[in-house]
């Protein structure tokens, strides 16, 4: 359902994020495939601490925000 809203949002010129762990299946799915193939749809991976703690997160997100991806690969590491 969220992939489905996300390629609504893009096309109704709305913005969508769809936020989830960078490891998860989610991004496989034929849906989500198909998604990244338009132009107007990013994705983005971020790796931070985990509440503060030693161990770094990968976070993933996958949105139709031209500004947020720049903004989120200038800080990549």
């Amino acid at each position: 359902m969220a992939l489905e809203d996300l390629r609504r949002c893009a096309q109704d010129g709305a913005v969508c994020v769809i936020e989830h762990p960078a490891r998860s299946g989610l991004f496989h799915f034929k849906q989500a495939r198909a998604l990244l193939k338009l132009k107007v749809i990013y994705f983005t991976q971020l790796y931070q601490q985990d509440y503060g703690g030693d161990r770094c997160k990968g976070t993933a997100f996958l949105h139709d925000n031209p500004v947020s991806y720049t903004h989120l690969r200038a800080h990549e590491t």
